[in-house]
């Protein structure tokens, strides 16, 4: 259905047949846990326990986002994927490990096969990871935290009342809110790392009781954003090894694109449409793998987008179809 003006808005659904490939590839997918990301932020935390705990998580999320495993979607025009395969579920054990335990491990009160609702695949050789991350941290974990700190009245709402739900929050990350992707994809990650640097700079060492928090606050910014750039090129890198052994030039050429766009974002402000795209697909992502936070928005898309869209229509670089496809 052709849309003639910005104000007709088609109920239809409007699908390419990449889309349309795409969407079949990922819907027929089954839903499964992906061990990678608890099997390395617990290698890095058991094996750094001299660092202040903002660097010591700054560099955890750096470990895990250069080894984790990665993929390009055949026909995908984009990268990333927070965990090894589509659909699959990643771990946070430093949340809290009981629930993890006892339904994936024991299966109680259901095997995560035959639970009444999501149902994930568990693969058997990957339960003695997750009981080995299990067994480390225990009496480590926010909840362990919490659980010491809060007052006793709070906690019986929970675990004695059941009057309030408050597991949910023990056992997730920052959630409820959008990150600035409008400033970031304008700025790129690059300028926080200066900024950061020459803040580092201006600490009063000597006289300002609080420079060790601030230095510890600025290095964790360097060493994050930093990680996000290494990420964004580890997909750069893959996508120029598929498409040297592409036959189809068509495809070749999308690889060689995505490639260029990841090697300039999210580091670099993004230069056009498809980039800003890129930017936050790569972004939003890291945030998903740093802390499992639920309700992570992506804000007011419409309007941080729509500079990049019309610059896009003028210069005849974008058509409201490629637009449509891209989205």
């Amino acid at each position: 259905m052709e849309i003639k003006d910005s104000y007709q808005i088609s109920t239809e659904p409007v699908r390419s047949e990449r889309i349309d490939t795409l969407h079949k590839y990922i819907t027929n997918s089954q839903y499964g846990v992906c061990v990678e990301r608890g099997k390395l932020i617990t290698e890095y935390y058991r094996e750094h326990t001299d660092q202040t705990p903002i660097i010591r998580r700054a560099n955890a999320i750096d470990y895990v986002l250069q080894n984790m495993s990665i993929y390009i979607l055949p026909g995908s025009l984009f990268a990333g994927n927070q965990a090894s395969c589509p659909r699959w579920a990643p771990l946070f054990p430093e949340y809290e490990v009981e629930w993890i335990e006892k339904e994936m491990i024991h299966g109680e009160p259901y095997s995560l096969d035959k639970r009444p609702a999501d149902r994930y695949t568990l693969r058997e050789e990957n339960k003695p990871v997750i009981q080995e991350m299990c067994d480390w941290w225990k009496g480590k974990t926010i909840t362990d935290m919490l659980r010491t700190r809060l007052p006793k009245e709070a906690l019986a709402t929970h675990y004695d009342l059941k009057a309030a739900d408050i597991g949910t929050y023990f056992q997730g990350g920052d959630g409820h809110f959008a990150p600035d992707h409008p400033w970031l994809i304008r700025n790129g990650v690059q300028t926080i790392i200066n900024q950061c640097e020459e803040n580092l700079k201006k600490i009063d060492y000597k006289n300002d009781p609080d420079y060790i928090k601030k230095k510890d606050f600025y290095e964790a910014a360097i060493i994050s954003a930093n990680a996000i750039i290494k990420f964004a090129a580890r997909y750069a890198d893959l996508a120029e090894k598929i498409a040297a052994e592409e036959k189809d030039e068509t495809r070749k050429a999308e690889l060689l694109d995505m490639a260029d766009i990841c090697r300039n974002v999210p580091r670099n402000p993004a230069r056009n449409f498809k980039e800003a795209l890129q930017f936050i697909i790569l972004t939003h992502i890291c945030i998903q793998i740093e802390d499992s936070g639920a309700g992570v928005s992506f804000g007011r898309y419409d309007q941080f987008m729509q500079p990049y869209y019309e610059a896009g229509i003028a210069d005849g670089t974008l058509t409201r179809e490629l637009a449509t496809e891209l989205t």
